[in-house]
């Protein structure tokens, strides 16, 4: 991939934009990611929010500033990073392959949980993830 593709993506998505592209639009988050590169596209959420939900209250909210790393997942290597937007949502061009999907947390006072997500990208296609972490409030 040009570094000129690389630059944009990242100024789109830190203003919670991408490359636009009609065919790959994620119903779940709203990101729309180009369909002519592979690459990991996403929305990451924190919850519970509150010990108690209820039916007109959010029980998540968008994770912004998360670290995302894309690791091959046969040899761990780091082959991609990106830090979720305001609303929560990532994009990053990586080869097609296999992945895991790392949140790399910082210190907090919520000792945060976030899954590791393994996914597999395909040539030519954004695969989307979507990533929900515990903060333990219960």
């Amino acid at each position: 991939m040009t570094n000129t593709i690389r630059r944009l993506t990242l100024i789109l998505s830190g203003i919670g934009l991408s490359l636009a592209s009609a065919n790959a639009l994620s119903q779940s988050s709203g990101i729309v990611a180009p369909t002519y590169v592979p690459g990991i596209a996403g929305h990451i959420v924190e919850g519970p929010i509150t010990p108690v939900c209820s039916v007109n209250q959010p029980c998540t909210q968008p994770m912004a500033k998360a670290v995302l790393q894309m690791l091959d997942k046969s040899s761990g290597k780091l082959i991609g990073q990106a830090i979720s937007n305001a609303s929560g949502n990532f994009i990053d061009t990586v080869p097609a392959g296999s992945y895991v999907v790392h949140v790399s947390l910082p210190a907090t006072p919520i000792a945060l949980r976030c899954p590791d997500t393994d996914i597999v990208v395909t040539s030519s296609a954004f695969t989307f993830v979507n990533i929900v972490c515990d903060t333990g409030i219960r």
